[in-house]
C-alpha cells in the first residue's frame, strides 16, 4: 500500500480507500497492544486516535531556510478565487499566499521556482507565471483547512485564467502536499 493515493485512475474507490484507512487504524492500534481493563474488556478509544502536525512550509534551502507555520502563512497577504481542480474535477474556492509573497519571504523573488511536495515529488514554476498570475499555495478550500483526500493542506492553486493553465503543459504544477519552495538552479532543468 506505500506510495499510493486514492484518486481517479488509481483503483482505489473511496470503499477501498476507506477500508485501507480502517485497516491501518486496526493496525496501529494492535501495535500500540491493546489493554485490557481489570474486567476483561478493553479500553475506550482515545479522543483522537492519530494526532496531525499543522502543515508548514519551508522556504529556501541551508542556513537561509525560513519555515511557516500555518499562523505564518495566514498572515501573509491572500488571495481567494475559484477554479476547477483538475484531478479532483470538483470546484474550489481557494484561499492562499501567492507564490510572488512567498519567494519575496524566501528572498528569491524574481527566480524560478521549484516546488516540492512531501513525497518527493518536484516540480518547476517559471517566474514569469508566478509574477504575472495570482498562482497560490492553498491553506483553505471552501473556506475550510483542506483535507488529505482534498490534495491538502497545503496545495498549488493556479488561477482560472489565462487559459493556458487548463492545458496538459501546466498539469504538473499542481502540486499536492507542498512543503517546501526554493529557488530553481540555473540550467535546462533548473531555470533562466
Amino acid at each position: 500500500m506505500k506510495g499510493r493515493v486514492a484518486g481517479k485512475g488509481s483503483g482505489w474507490g473511496m470503499r477501498g480507500l476507506s477500508a485501507a484507512l480502517l485497516l491501518g487504524s486496526l493496525t496501529a492500534a494492535l501495535a500500540g497492544g491493546l489493554a485490557q481493563t481489570p474486567q476483561g474488556r478493553p479500553p475506550a478509544p482515545a479522543a483522537a486516535a492519530v494526532s496531525r502536525p499543522a502543515p508548514t512550509l519551508t522556504l529556501g534551502t541551508g542556513a537561509s531556510q525560513r519555515v511557516l507555520g500555518l499562523a505564518q502563512l495566514r498572515a501573509l497577504p491572500s488571495v481567494t478565487y475559484e477554479v476547477r481542480h483538475p484531478q479532483l474535477g470538483r470546484s474550489f474556492v481557494y484561499r492562499g499566499a501567492t507564490l510572488r509573497d512567498l519567494a519575496v519571504a524566501g528572498g528569491f523573488g524574481g527566480q524560478d521556482l521549484r516546488l516540492y511536495a512531501s513525497n518527493g515529488y518536484l516540480t518547476l514554476i517559471r517566474a514569469r507565471d508566478y509574477l504575472k498570475s495570482p498562482i497560490m499555495v492553498a491553506y483553505e478550500a471552501d473556506g475550510h483547512a483542506i483535507t488529505v483526500l482534498d490534495k491538502g493542506p497545503l496545495t498549488v492553486v493556479l488561477p482560472p485564467e489565462p487559459a493556458r493553465y487548463r492545458t496538459p503543459a501546466y498539469t504538473t504544477a499542481w502540486v499536492w502536499y507542498v512543503n517546501r519552495v526554493t529557488p530553481a538552479p540555473p540550467g535546462p532543468q533548473g531555470g533562466k
